[in-house]
């Protein structure tokens, strides 16, 4: 190579290396945004009787987007998807504390679920003969 093909190339490297282009690799992804905020997280009522009608209610920030889903994990049972924010069942569950978890997340990618934890005590069922 002469030394005027050799300055153009070490004219195109620096130029190449002070725009950023290091050819390598995919782009990187940007950066997962939290899909919601949760307000918070209650169950009503608590403590309550084994048998009896419970409810969990979070308030969760833009709760009424259509994209916005609700998995509810509830003491040792199946995941529960929902799209509220609010889930009545009834307790099955023997005397004891217990643990409900929601996860929140939106559809589609670019988004980190949320979660929050709260405990809730089942009492022996009242036997009134």
């Amino acid at each position: 190579m002469t030394s005027r093909r050799l300055k153009y190339l070490f004219l195109l490297i620096a130029v190449l290396g002070a725009l950023g282009c290091d050819g390598y690799g995919p782009p990187e992804a940007p950066p997962l945004i939290n899909a919601t905020t949760i307000l918070s997280l209650e169950v009503v009522p608590n403590p309550v009787v084994s048998g009896d009608s419970l409810t969990f209610r979070a308030v969760v920030a833009d709760s009424l987007r259509d994209d916005v889903r609700f998995n509810w994990f509830i003491a040792g049972r199946p995941f529960l998807l929902t799209r509220t924010s609010v889930y009545r069942t009834v307790a099955t569950e023997p005397p004891g504390v217990y643990n409900v978890s929601l996860h929140v997340n939106r559809d589609g990618y670019g988004f980190q679920s949320v979660n929050a934890n709260v405990d809730f005590q089942v009492l022996a069922e009242v036997n009134n003969n």
